[in-house]
């Protein structure tokens, strides 16, 4: 049995990001620290190991920078260093 997919230009939101035809379009990657996500295992009571990811909490934001409006994907401990330093 195939996996169900949306048809045509159809959105879905799921709780990792938007997926578009069954690909997750989450920024995967801050552009300002670099931060990517983190690999591991979920290990059970029995440890059984499967695979999974850590997804970093990337937001797109429109920052100025250099007095220029930029639009970047930026994670949330850089979000709060630049509140801070403001």
């Amino acid at each position: 049995m195939k996996p169900h997919l949306p048809a045509g230009n159809r959105q879905l939101k799921s709780g990792t990001g938007i997926i578009e035809q069954g690909v997750c379009l989450m920024p995967g990657k801050c552009d300002l620290c670099g931060k990517t996500p983190q690999y591991g295992h979920n290990v059970s009571h029995s440890k059984h190991r499967t695979n999974r990811r850590w997804m970093l909490n990337a937001q797109k934001r429109t920052l100025f920078l250099q007095g220029r409006r930029v639009r970047l994907n930026v994670c949330s401990r850089c979000l709060r260093t630049l509140y801070k330093t403001q």
